[in-house]
């Protein structure tokens, strides 16, 4: 069996990524097209924590400076003078802009401001086997959304990327 791109996973996961939004645009017949973003990081076991701690990170800026964007659109602003206000502008005094006009971003929830994190996890079931003519247990694996993750760095964080990392 020959492997695609030399089953180079970081390739095949991108085309990937890009065939499910070409597949669903297409399907739905979306008007605008639809893109996926996949990647692969190769880690250590010991990087895994801060990896996810600078993701989230990431997901708390991008989080403030769409809220940004969006509320300074809905107060009548185009694209452009939206962008131009924000450019520049230091994650705080975003911030502080949004809470100027109320919007207090704590308060909203955990997966806009941290992500959510998708994991599978183990469970047994019993069944009847028929060609040995007993009942016998296997492992099976479901996957898990969590919508409430904390943050990384707090020790329910550290406790919960422990606990996936030692899962896995």
């Amino acid at each position: 069996m020959e492997l695609s791109f030399e089953g180079r996973v970081e390739k095949i996961d991108s085309i990937v990524a890009s065939f499910l939004g070409s597949a669903l645009t297409i399907n739905l017949r979306l008007k605008k097209p639809v893109a996926f973003d996949s990647r692969i990081v190769a880690l250590q076991r010991e990087d895994i924590p801060v990896y996810f701690h600078w993701r989230q990170l990431e997901a708390w800026r991008n989080f403030v400076a769409a809220w940004g964007y969006y509320t300074l659109k809905a107060e009548g602003m185009d694209k452009d003078e939206a962008s131009k206000h924000l450019k520049g502008k230091k994650e705080w005094e975003i911030h502080e802009m949004l809470f100027e006009r109320g919007i207090n971003l704590a308060t909203l929830p955990a997966w806009q401001r941290r992500g959510i994190i998708i994991s599978t996890e183990k469970y047994e079931i019993s069944g009847f086997n028929p060609v040995l003519g007993k009942e016998m247990r296997s492992l099976r694996r479901k996957v898990i959304q969590n919508w409430e993750i904390p943050n990384f760095k707090s020790e329910e964080g550290m406790a919960l990327l422990e606990k996936l990392i030692n899962r896995n």
